[in-house]
């Protein structure tokens, strides 16, 4: 049996002046931490982390499947999630049942998790869509906003109560809604809906503005609500514009811990049907970095980076401790972070202009399963995965 040995390691939850120690990892998990762990002296790839810390890879949430698959397409998808830092993704499609058999069968590139499409959960075909949900693990529900603001708002109501019969977490998707007067008013048709019944439980992807942060607050009263804040470092913010400062992000996530963070660019186009995606490249590459942006106002630590945008998605989406803890038994996703890293890129915006952006942080390797999948180079023919629930299970 296979083993990785990661040396001069920090783990993001300790203090900065923590000495460095050593992660053993067989078999996809993490079976040893500490500063002299006994391993075979074969059979064992070493890894020396240089002092930089570990903390647990991203989980993108919300992932639209690409209509047709191809292999172009299935390695375009593996090197563009991997060196974005994610290894678990939460997919959906117009069928689970197309969803699952094709992340399962001929595409198990990477771990992928599973939303039902709610809307396509009926009186007929409930029992059918429980057995498959029980079979795959799967615990979440999804509403995309953008494609489904068009639904009456009793259809929503009868979706959302045969999702609590069922008990699953229901995932609200703003993203795909561009207008700023549409999500807010498609918000607010949403909160009178949970409103009605005490004990809907619902994750709010894609919060930007001060006034949608409150019609989530006032829901809070009411439901067991957790908030998907987005920062979007490509744009301007003042007083006028009614988006969360970064400043305000910041002290959101820092004060109430409902709140989880992600990327407001890279995920209007990613929702339309067809591929490739037409986001630019600097944000697939530099997810994690763009996200560590905003320490340019207010400097995160990287605990509470690793924190925000991974462990409390993982909280609701209960996916934690296995994905999202650095922990003997836990699962060996991880990313070798680098906060010492700093630069400037320029991409090219709209009408000709350009943004400047300082990065702070760079991934330097992906481990997942217990592979290093990107280091120097990116190991396509490292990235085999299987179901996320059946492996964790």
């Amino acid at each position: 049996m296979r083993y990785l040995l990661i040396r001069n390691i920090r783990l993001a939850t300790l203090p900065p002046d923590q000495p460095h120690t050593s992660i053993l990892v067989c078999g996809g998990r993490i079976v040893g931490i500490g500063q002299n762990l006994q391993h075979p002296l074969i059979d064992t790839e070493n890894l020396d982390a240089e002092g930089r810390y570990a903390i647990p890879a991203l989980i993108d949430i919300c992932k639209a499947q690409p209509k047709n698959f191809s292999p172009d397409i299935a390695k375009t998808l593996n090197f563009e999630h991997i060196t974005t830092g994610i290894t678990t993704i939460l997919t959906v499609a117009s069928e689970l049942e197309e969803n699952i058999s094709d992340f399962t069968a001929d595409f198990r590139k990477l771990n992928y998790a599973f939303h039902i499409p709610l809307r396509q959960v009926n009186e007929a075909n409930r029992k059918r869509l429980r057995r498959l949900m029980i079979l795959h693990g799967v615990a979440s529900a999804v509403v995309r906003l953008g494609e489904d603001s068009k639904a009456e708002i009793l259809s929503l109501e009868t979706n959302i109560a045969i999702a609590k019969e069922l008990g699953l977490i229901v995932a609200f998707d703003l993203r795909g809604i561009s207008s700023p007067f549409e999500r807010l008013a498609m918000l607010e048709c949403l909160a009178k809906v949970l409103e009605r019944v005490e004990g809907n439980k619902a994750y709010i992807v894609g919060i930007e503005t001060k006034d949608e942060f409150h019609i989530v607050e006032r829901l809070r009263a009411k439901c067991y609500v957790r908030a998907h804040i987005c920062f979007n470092p490509f744009e301007t913010y003042d007083d006028t514009s009614g988006r969360l400062s970064p400043d305000g992000i910041v002290a959101v996530l820092r004060h109430e811990d409902w709140t989880s963070l992600g990327l407001a660019s890279c995920v209007a186009q990613s929702l339309k049907e067809h591929w490739p995606d037409t986001t630019p490249e600097i944000v697939f590459r530099n997810k994690l970095p763009l996200l560590n942006a905003i320490q340019s106002f207010q400097p995160l630590s990287v605990n509470e980076l690793a924190e925000f945008t991974v462990g409390r998605v993982a909280d609701f989406l209960g996916l934690r401790p296995p994905l999202a803890s650095v922990s003997e038994g836990m699962s060996a996703n991880l990313i070798i972070w680098n906060p010492d890293v700093a630069e400037t890129v320029s991409i090219d915006m709209p009408g000709g202009a350009q943004k400047h952006i300082r990065l702070s942080g760079r991934i330097d390797h992906v481990i997942m399963n217990g592979q290093v999948v990107m280091g120097e180079k990116f190991f396509q023919q490292r990235v085999c995965g299987e179901h996320v629930y059946a492996r964790l299970d």
